[in-house]
């Protein structure tokens, strides 16, 4: 399954202040048939954008950066490349920097300490994603929504055939709670998904949610 998604010659640029995460992340694509290409700051990262024979599939970014932070940084290379996926990096607790990741263009996010398995999962996904003709995303999210995280969310319940909580699905997914809540929520809304509501013996009743098949 992951042989029709990953190609070789695909390109991923990883921007991190960290030489360990660099060394890491670029060593593990290469291992998958990746060209990885790294940058230690935005500055580096936008001179290397910038450059016209470098055409890169997807780009890693920490928000804990030198100079330019991670957000200001996604700002500047969607200048840059309006299409290219993106996903940050970001610490436990820092929901709302992710938000702000989202705002400027990030098409999704990945929690550090980082698990390179999952972020290989989220590459996938965002990649399938980018190889698709413009022609499959005509839908209208609302503003606030990101299509690439809706992608993931279907992604990662599709095989998931119960009601399952917002914190079970934060955990599958990676997304903060409340960032789960809004989203499974607005796939109840446009009948993406079915929610049911728990009552237990003790304590607030729980929703729960389903994807529909």
């Amino acid at each position: 399954m992951e042989g029709r998604v990953l190609r070789m010659s695909n390109k991923i640029l990883i921007i991190d202040d960290s030489e360990d995460i660099l060394f890491a992340i670029s060593e593990f694509f290469k291992l998958k048939d990746w060209e990885a290409f790294t940058a230690l700051n935005v500055e580096e990262a936008l001179k290397f954008l910038n450059s016209r024979e470098k055409n890169i599939d997807i780009i890693i970014i920490d928000y804990n950066l030198p100079y330019i932070n991670g957000i200001m940084g996604v700002k500047l290379i969607r200048q840059i490349n309006p299409t290219v996926p993106i996903i940050a990096l970001t610490i436990e607790g820092e929901e709302k920097i992710a938000e702000k990741f989202f705002e400027v263009g990030a098409n999704d996010f990945a929690i550090k300490p980082i698990k390179v398995l999952d972020l290989y999962s989220r590459v996938n996904v965002h990649l399938k994603n980018s190889m698709k003709n413009k022609e499959d995303f005509n839908l209208e999210y609302r503003k606030g929504i990101n299509e690439n995280t809706i992608l993931l969310i279907e992604e990662k319940l599709k095989n998931i055939k119960e009601y399952i909580t917002v914190e079970e699905i934060s955990e599958i997914t990676g997304l903060a709670p409340k960032t789960t809540n809004r989203y499974m929520n607005y796939l109840v809304e446009i009948k993406k998904a079915d929610m049911q509501i728990i009552y237990g013996k003790i304590g607030r009743p729980k929703n729960k949610y389903i994807l529909k098949g």
